[in-house]
């Protein structure tokens, strides 16, 4: 066992640099949850079910996950209204 704990690392899905997962915010893709829409929905327990994508704070990063692409790589079976 460690002495201390050691904290979760996640990575920023825009910009790949590496963060404490508490750091970061969640997102959800497919729809998990209340929404019915495939997409991304904001997770901020970060308890969710589904496939969940982490950005950081930076505004840029925030903006272009809209537009995120590789999400729908992961949602199989899922129509991504093409």
């Amino acid at each position: 066992m460690h002495a201390e704990m050691s904290t979760p690392v996640r990575m920023c899905v825009i910009c790949r640099r590496r963060f404490p997962k508490r750091e970061l915010k969640r997102h959800v893709a497919c729809g998990a949850g209340a929404q019915e829409q495939p997409g991304l929905v904001h997770d901020p327990k970060q308890t969710m079910q589904g496939r969940g994508y982490y950005v950081c704070s930076d505004e840029a990063c925030e903006r272009r996950l809209a537009g995120y692409r590789a999400r729908q790589k992961k949602c199989k079976g899922v129509a991504h209204g093409r």
